[in-house]
């Protein structure tokens, strides 16, 4: 365990579709939270193990206890999820099981995004809405990445952390500005989506003379 609020999860695996067989990443309650949420969309046929419920009071206390027993609780998570036929075998437990701190920020990012998207209608401006909200979930990511891990004092000296929130950093600069540009081309959408109707009106207007 790495700290009161993340968690090392270890992995060894003879599944070939696994880039190696041992693995090691850090990850959060939020982290298992999202892959619940992941494999129960996907896999609406089958019981998706449950998650300990999230108790806000003594999340706040944070006691030796809580948190060794919280770990327990979501070590038998996995293990469940991995003992499954089917769950043990998804993309969605391997990018889990696998994925960099950066890469798996990305993949938050996306799926907030379309979280924030689902039930939006079709069409352009609602693909261009997702990409602009692409883009903010990015950037909150990389914030939070980069304003989250300066509270790890021990880690405030290491150079491997200096290197990666420095790309972070940076990572943060251009998503601002792709999220700029993203909400941009929107209104550009917009602009030319009015200029349309307004040149059918006229059309359909010389055509009725």
């Amino acid at each position: 365990m790495l700290c009161t609020a993340s968690l090392q999860v270890r992995t060894r695996t003879k599944l070939a579709q696994y880039n190696r067989p041992t693995s090691e990443v850090i990850r959060r309650f939020r982290d298992f939270a999202h892959l619940e949420h992941q494999l129960q969309e996907k896999y609406k046929g089958i019981i998706i193990p449950p998650l300990p419920e999230k108790n806000a009071v003594q999340k706040f206390q944070m006691s030796q206890e809580f948190t060794e027993e919280r770990r327990r609780a979501l070590q038998v998570f996995l293990n469940r999820v991995a003992a499954h036929p089917v769950l043990s075998k998804s993309p969605e437990l391997q990018l889990f099981l696998e994925a960099t701190e950066d890469t798996w920020a990305v993949e938050m990012a996306r799926g907030q995004s379309v979280a924030a998207g689902a039930g939006a209608a079709g069409g352009p401006k609602s693909v261009l809405e997702n990409t602009v909200g692409f883009f903010k979930g990015l950037g909150a990511a990389a914030t939070s990445i980069v304003g989250g891990s300066g509270r790890a004092g021990d880690a405030a000296e290491d150079p491997e952390y200096i290197k990666v929130r420095d790309y972070l950093t940076a990572l943060e600069s251009h998503l601002s500005e792709a999220h700029r540009q993203a909400a941009r081309l929107t209104g550009k959408e917009v602009e030319l989506g009015e200029a349309t109707l307004e040149f059918g009106q006229v059309s359909s207007q010389a055509f009725h003379r």
